[in-house]
């Protein structure tokens, strides 16, 4: 059994301006630590957490979590939280792959509805032509 499933993990990974972050109180329930503890690791080690990590932590952030807490769980939680953002970033290029082949596929149908309409263009023009012709029902 996982320590952390990874769905949970996941649903703890936010995007926001294109940066893949967690929030501080998911991180302290992973690692079993009281937020106190948390806030006042990121103040004596300001080398391992700079502005952009503190906001919110960023995947760079995690890493360095895992080095100032020490307890029985923190190496453990630190690969599960590194694994959710792999999959995280991965599941991230897959969506992005398939709005690229959506897009292809759009254009194809762009370009096949133009065709289409030549070609009945084309059979108007036809119909117009010959339009005195009669033909003997039968």
């Amino acid at each position: 059994m996982e320590l952390i499933q990874q769905d949970h993990r996941q649903e703890k990974i936010f995007t926001i301006r294109s940066f893949q972050v967690m929030l501080d109180k998911a991180l302290v329930s992973f690692y079993g630590v009281k937020p106190i503890g948390l806030r006042e690791q990121v103040k004596r080690n300001p080398n391992r957490f700079p502005d952009d990590f503190v906001f919110v932590l960023t995947e760079q952030a995690v890493a360095a979590v895992s080095g100032v807490i020490k307890n029985e769980k923190a190496d453990e939680v630190s690969v599960a939280i590194a694994r959710a953002f792999v999959a995280m970033r991965n599941f991230l290029l897959n969506v992005a792959s398939v709005f690229q082949h959506l897009d292809q596929m759009e254009l194809k149908q762009h370009k096949t509805d133009e065709k289409l309409e030549q070609i009945f263009k084309a059979f108007s023009l036809l119909k117009n032509n010959y339009s005195h012709f009669t033909y003997p029902l039968r």
